[in-house]
């Protein structure tokens, strides 16, 4: 595939300066090649509000291992409105508006437009949750979310570890690309509607409003001429994980013999483990 006109890369102002305030300004040409962008409504939780990832136990363990945060290209997502089929509508409307009059000029605008519609759906994008947003009759508030447990119960062995945004930064061993960091926004279905405006990238359904999602979107440089590239972070896994829940769905054996694999892979450096409130044991 073709590399992108440098012109034409996105870049964080795309996604509107004034949603996005620089947490890093630093250049080091050995470490640094990029910047981390947060969000106006964030500032003020970045290290209070605790946000979740749920991942394979045999991911898990790869990321302490390696020190590598994997982030998917967005067309690895399953729903639909993340991917090729609006991105392949959206060129086909284009496409057809300069049918009429095929000349250079309009070609070209096509091209471009094209490489930048192209960007905006070939993002690497790393998915968070909040899970601390529900309360028991006592007024207690739960860090678990049944339906995220639900979602990932395919995975025998998913576990689910913990961060800030503010973690997630600090974390960061090297930065060679752009983050953009943001709450997921939730419309009502019938005002929903898939367009190449780069802030798309963090609006769902309101069908998806439970999962109370936050956004890191890696944006992919000049030099990339995938479209599916995915994206490893360089991290430090000791400061972007404070506290690992094994699976409600297994039983006492299998989580013994997690806790153990974990503790052999941590070393020292022990991060805080414990068992799923909802317990529910596999017999």
């Amino acid at each position: 595939m073709n590399k992108t006109s440098k012109k034409n890369v996105l870049s964080a102002s795309d996604f509107g300066l004034s949603m996005f305030i620089p947490m890093l300004e630093v250049k080091d040409e050995d470490k640094i090649n990029g910047n981390f962008y947060v969000s106006k409504d964030l500032i003020d939780k970045i290290d209070k509000c605790h946000i979740y990832k749920y991942m394979d136990f045999d991911y898990l363990v790869q990321l302490i291992e390696k020190c590598e945060l994997f982030v998917p290209n967005r067309q690895r997502f399953t729903d639909l409105r993340e991917h090729s089929e609006s991105f392949i509508k959206s060129l086909e409307e284009l496409k057809n508006k300069f049918s009429i009059v095929p000349n250079y000029k309009s070609r070209s605008f096509f091209k471009s437009q094209k490489e930048r519609y192209a960007q905006v759906w070939y993002q690497a994008v790393s998915c968070w949750t909040y899970d601390a947003h529900r309360y028991d009759s006592n007024g207690h508030e739960m860090d678990e979310n049944y339906l995220m447990w639900k979602c990932h119960s395919s995975k025998h062995f998913v576990c689910r570890i913990r961060s800030t945004v503010q973690s997630f930064f600090s974390c960061l061993t090297s930065l060679k690309h752009d983050i953009l960091v943001s709450d997921v926004k939730y419309e009502p279905v019938i005002f929903f509607h898939e367009a190449n405006n780069p802030s798309r990238i963090f609006v769902k359904p309101e069908f998806y409003i439970d999962e109370q999602e936050i956004r890191f979107v890696v944006l992919q440089g000049f030099s990339e001429c995938s479209c599916l590239d995915d994206i490893r972070l360089t991290i430090n896994p000791h400061i972007l994980i404070d506290e690992i829940t094994l699976p409600p769905f297994i039983n006492h054996e299998e989580e013994r013999i997690l806790k153990q694999r974990l503790c052999t892979v941590m070393g020292e450096n022990k991060i805080h483990i414990k068992s799923s409130m909802l317990m529910e044991y596999t017999v």
